[in-house]
């Protein structure tokens, strides 16, 4: 058994990307892969984009931020529907203008002017937020920041909160 490294004939053999191979009588097969490529079933060096950090078996094991380790084919691929920290299963932290719910992302209803951390800290003129959604009727004469009237429309007055 011979183990070739790098730089001396692995490329120039067939053995694109490879860092170590097994050569076996006539079988030659490769052990370990360059960084951000992995060994796939055909025992071939394969790019695999936004991988951080490869095992020693050569299978991604952490990915880039906004990606998430797909633990079938062990590629990263990117998060959908607004997810930004998370795995394939579950959404710990979603992107801006989304919130959370029961480990998924859901688009924050259009009337949220402002959000952090998933929630909405501010509504539309006319409406407040009651359970992380902006609700109201948009002829009410409030103006809201969070859920608190804030000042009225021209022909109403502020009185403890409310436009009369």
């Amino acid at each position: 058994m011979i183990i070739g490294m790098k730089g001396i004939t692995l490329d120039s053999i067939g053995y694109k990307n490879c860092n170590m191979m097994i050569y076996k009588e006539e079988t030659k097969e490769c052990i370990e892969c360059e960084k951000r490529y992995y060994l796939n079933s055909n025992k071939e060096c394969q790019y695999n984009s936004h991988c951080n950090k490869i095992n020693n078996q050569s299978h991604c094991i952490e990915c880039e931020y906004g990606y998430y380790l797909n633990l079938n084919t062990k590629t990263c691929e990117e998060f959908k529907n607004g997810c930004k920290i998370g795995n394939e299963t579950y959404c710990y932290q979603c992107k801006e203008g989304f919130i959370k719910e029961n480990g998924e992302c859901k688009k924050i209803d259009n009337k949220c002017n402002k959000s952090e951390r998933n929630y909405c800290l501010k509504c539309s003129n006319g409406y407040k937020i009651q359970n992380n959604q902006c609700n109201g009727d948009k002829e009410d004469q409030c103006y809201y920041e969070g859920n608190e009237c804030v000042s009225c429309s021209n022909e109403y007055t502020l009185n403890n909160g409310k436009c009369e």
